[in-house]
C-alpha cells in the first residue's frame, strides 16, 4: 500500500485523499499548518520521511516555504505534486519555476485541471493533466489514479501547464464579474473565446506551448472554473461587480499585476487590460466592463486575430 502525504487538509486536499483511499490502494496523511485541523497531527518532518508521494494542497505563497521545510526528509525519488495555480506573491515566479529551485527537475511536478473540489469529493468524473520533467516519475503518479474518477494524462510542458493555470485564474475572475453584471450567456461564449486567444499568444512568450492553452489546463479549467460558483476566482469577481469596494482576494486576482509586469504591460492583451483596470486599478466595473468587446476591436486586438488564423 502506497503511503501518500497530503500537505493541506482543505477541500481539494480532502478530495484527493477521497479518490486515493477509494480502493484501499493509499494510506494518506494529512499535515495542515492550521492547528487543531488534522487530529492528532505528527510533525512535518516525520510524515515527509515515511511518504511515497506527497501532494502539497496549499495556497502559491506557501509553496516554497513547505518545500524548503521538507526538501531534507524527502526521500531521493519521492514525487512531489503541487495543486496550487498561482504565482509566488514575493518574486512573480511561477511554480514549476519554483518546483525546480527547490528540489531539482526530477522530482517535481503540476497537477492541473477542472477539480472543482466538491464534485470530486461527490464522486462525479474529471479530467486533468500531470505536467513533469520526468515522465518516468509521472508514472508513478498516475498510476495512483488509474480506473478511478480522476483520469490524468502527462504532459511534459510543464511551463505551459503552469502558465495555463495562472492565466484562467485571472480570466476566472472576468467571467465571475460578467456574471454579477448579468451579462448573458452570450457575452460568456465570446469571453472565453477572446481569452483564449489571448492565452495562445501570452504562453508562447513566457516560454510555454500554445496548443497546451487548449488542453485540461487551460480551456478545460477556464470553463470548470470560469462558471462556477464555486470557484474562488468566480466569486471574487462576481462580489467586485456587485460591491466594487469588495476586498476578497484569489490566486487569479494577485496574479493579475504581476502577468501584467511579465509581458511589459497589458494593452496588446484587451480583456486582460480591462481586468487591470477594474481589478487594479479599481476603475468602475459597470463602465468598463461591459465595454470590453468594443476594447477588443482595436487594431491590436485585430492584429491578434490575423496573427492566430495565419
Amino acid at each position: 500500500m502506497q503511503k501518500v502525504l497530503i500537505i493541506g487538509a482543505g477541500e481539494i486536499g480532502q478530495a484527493i485523499a477521497k479518490i486515493l483511499t477509494k480502493a484501499n490502494r493509499c494510506a494518506v496523511d494529512f499535515w495542515d499548518s492550521e492547528h487543531g485541523k488534522v487530529p492528532n497531527q505528527k510533525e512535518l518532518k516525520e510524515l515527509t520521511t515515511n511518504a511515497g508521494v506527497v501532494f502539497l494542497a496549499i495556497p502559491s505563497k506557501a509553496v516554497r516555504p513547505v518545500l524548503n521545510e521538507i526538501s531534507s526528509a524527502l526521500g531521493r525519488n519521492v514525487p512531489v505534486v503541487v495543486l496550487a495555480k498561482g504565482l509566488e506573491e514575493s518574486t512573480g515566479k511561477t511554480m514549476d519555476q519554483v518546483l525546480r529551485e527547490c528540489l531539482g527537475r526530477k522530482r517535481g511536478m503540476l497537477l492541473y485541471g477542472p477539480m472543482i473540489a466538491e464534485e470530486i469529493s461527490a464522486g462525479k468524473g474529471t479530467a486533468a493533466v500531470l505536467a513533469a520533467y520526468s515522465a518516468s516519475m509521472a508514472r508513478r503518479v498516475i498510476a495512483l489514479f488509474e480506473c478511478h474518477d480522476l483520469r490524468l494524462t502527462y504532459s511534459k510542458d510543464i511551463r505551459g501547464v503552469a502558465l495555463t493555470g495562472v492565466l484562467k485564474n485571472i480570466y476566472s475572475v472576468g467571467l465571475g464579474i460578467a456574471d454579477g453584471l448579468a451579462l448573458g450567456s452570450n457575452f460568456g461564449g465570446w469571453f472565453v473565446a477572446q481569452a483564449c486567444l489571448e492565452m495562445s499568444e501570452i504562453v508562447p512568450k513566457l516560454g510555454g506551448k500554445r496548443k497546451t492553452v487548449y488542453g485540461q489546463s487551460g480551456v478545460g479549467d477556464l470553463v470548470a472554473t470560469g462558471f462556477s460558483s464555486e470557484s474562488r476566482n468566480h466569486q471574487t469577481g462576481f462580489n467586485l461587480a456587485k460591491d466594487p469596494s469588495s476586498e476578497m482576494k484569489s490566486e487569479g486576482t494577485k496574479a493579475l499585476p504581476q502577468i501584467c509586469n511579465r509581458l511589459g504591460g497589458s494593452s496588446r492583451y484587451p480583456l486582460l487590460n480591462v481586468l487591470r483596470l477594474v481589478v487594479v486599478e479599481r476603475k468602475a466595473v459597470s463602465e468598463y466592463f461591459p465595454a470590453a468587446i468594443c476594447a477588443c476591436g482595436t487594431t491590436d486586438a485585430k492584429q491578434m486575430v490575423c496573427e492566430e488564423l495565419g
